[in-house]
């Protein structure tokens, strides 16, 4: 799933157990993820988050045993909730433009 740049917000619980998402890449102009956002999409694989996204909040990807999130910043915001992931999914940092230049 490729979302649009018109979307600045997920809302809570918006992709709430979708079993047969596999990816999704998300718009440059969203700054905020919801709690429970992605919750039990178990198929997710893999999910970009641009480094416009300001707040994510509490178990936003809840039960998701496969993904891997990759974060365009360098490290991720402290305006994030301490429990962002709860599912210790595995978070891949930076750029991949520039490591691949």
């Amino acid at each position: 799933i490729i979302l649009p740049e018109s979307i600045i917000s997920i809302g809570k619980q918006a992709f709430y157990m979708c079993s047969n998402i596999v990816t999704i890449d998300i718009g440059n102009l969203i700054t905020k993820i919801d709690e429970l956002a992605f919750m039990g999409c178990g198929k997710l694989e893999e999910i970009r988050i641009p480094i416009s996204v300001v707040t994510i909040n509490r178990q936003a990807f809840r039960d998701c045993a496969s993904l891997t999130i990759k974060y365009e910043g360098d490290s991720i915001p402290s305006t994030w909730d301490a429990n962002w992931n709860y599912s210790n999914c595995i978070i891949v940092t930076g750029d991949p433009k520039e490591k691949n230049a």
